[in-house]
């Protein structure tokens, strides 16, 4: 994750234990946390950013509407962060209702997430484990943007990257090659000259040891951020999901948009390898320990609506 050297980093499913050494590594590493104090949920979502972008305003958020309330502990935080001689950008990480049959609660919340993009003035984006299937996110969207007035006004960055097969999907169930879905996914308002550079995957799989962190993939997702003044060329905003988003410079002739050296930025990154290693392991552990107490969650989240969700949320792709 630190290789990929994001601006912004969102996280879901953290709890109470692996969060220290989460902090530790990152703050070490030049990241702020958006949010001072953890919530009292047993799991939830966290936000960092890098030094370089300053931090408007954090607000974490329960969903609203009856239907949309969560019975699993989810809600949503909600980030407003200023890129150089950018416009400000709205940033909103959730974990949405897990299961086949809480479809009718993740609806509603992917609505509540989404209207918040599309009223924004500026750029805007939806990153997480939002456990959608195609149908249910389109019904969303067509909802959003009809109470909105604006045809199709919310874009899936996947599919404005190119609908590559390859980072198509984003969970495996453990052990399994055939049950897998496209669960994580980011979102963006189509504010204008917002441009999707890139969407790649960071498996969920530690590369020397082959031990499975997580049953998730990491997105990486950079983005061209339009510019606001001439003189002052804005970096872009990147991210990346357990989930994170950031941002890279796009070079473009016209002068709006630029890309990011992304080459420097891999070599700064690459000086802290060595450094994060041990802190990493201290991670893995932590994370590990988690997986094993998962099951131990209270009746709100039971042993058998979680294993539902790994074998139910695959009907639909």
């Amino acid at each position: 994750l630190l290789s990929a050297a994001p601006d912004v980093i969102l996280l879901q499913e953290v709890t109470h234990d692996t969060l220290p050494y989460i902090q530790t590594i990152l703050t070490s590493s030049g990241y702020i946390a958006t949010e001072q104090n953890a919530p009292e949920a047993p799991y939830f979502c966290v936000g960092y950013i890098r030094s370089n972008v300053k931090l408007n305003a954090f607000n974490r958020k329960k969903f609203q509407s009856p239907l949309a309330q969560s019975r699993m502990f989810r809600d949503m935080i909600v980030i407003s962060a200023k890129c150089t001689s950018c416009k400000d950008v709205l940033i909103v990480c959730s974990h949405l209702e897990s299961c086949k049959e809480s479809s009718p609660q993740r609806v509603a919340q992917l609505e509540e997430c989404l209207s918040m993009l599309a009223e924004n003035d500026g750029p805007a984006f939806l990153a997480g484990d939002l456990n959608m299937r195609d149908s249910e996110a389109k019904a969303a969207i067509n909802k959003v943007s009809a109470h909105h007035g604006r045809k199709n006004c919310i874009a899936d960055c996947w599919v404005d990257a190119g609908s590559s097969q390859q980072t198509k999907i984003t969970w495996h169930l453990p052990g399994s090659t055939h049950i897998k879905a496209r669960f994580d996914r980011v979102y963006h308002n189509k504010f204008e000259n917002v441009e999707v550079c890139s969407f790649e995957l960071i498996a969920g799989t530690d590369d020397v040891s082959g031990e499975v962190l997580s049953d998730h993939s990491a997105i990486v997702l950079e983005v061209g951020l339009p510019q606001c003044n001439v003189a002052e060329r804005p970096r872009c905003l990147e991210s990346k999901s357990e989930d994170t988003l950031g941002h890279s410079e796009e070079q473009a002739k016209d002068g709006t948009m630029r890309r990011v050296n992304e080459s420097k930025r891999a070599a700064e990154a690459t000086s802290n390898i060595s450094h994060e290693a041990k802190r990493a392991k201290m991670l893995n552990a932590a994370l590990s320990r988690f997986h094993s107490e998962s099951n131990q969650l209270s009746s709100t989240v039971s042993p058998t609506e979680k294993e539902k969700d790994k074998v139910h949320d695959l009907t639909e792709m």
